[in-house]
């Protein structure tokens, strides 16, 4: 944003209340559908994360610990027992498994 006092006056808002809608159990992530806080700040020069930088590292840690055997990030729930939808649902989570790769880069979490 190029007007900075208003950039600096939103930045104040949203920092208040940061986590308001966040889900900071992150086990619920497990079996339903939530939003952590890494899945809210997308990077680490967001405006909040200053405010969760804590939460925001420990959800990703925890998200890391979430990926399955075979590499993929699972949704924790189902699209359903369909055939297309099982396939549908095949496809969202390997692009949540994109998604979370490039999250752990950004935030420097990936070993190289």
């Amino acid at each position: 944003m190029k007007d900075k006092e208003t950039a600096d006056k939103l930045t104040s808002i949203l920092r208040q209340n940061p986590t308001a809608f966040m889900e900071l159990d992150f086990a619920r992530s497990d079996n339903d559908y939530v939003h952590l806080p890494c899945d809210v700040v997308k990077h680490p020069k967001s405006v909040v994360f200053p405010a969760v930088k804590d939460l925001v590292l420990d959800s990703l840690k925890y998200r890391m610990g979430q990926q399955s055997d075979d590499g993929r990030y699972p949704l924790g729930w189902s699209f359903g027992d369909d055939e297309g939808l099982r396939k549908l649902q095949t496809k969202y989570e390997t692009y949540l498994t994109l998604a979370m790769l490039e999250k752990l880069d950004r935030f420097d979490m990936i070993d190289r």
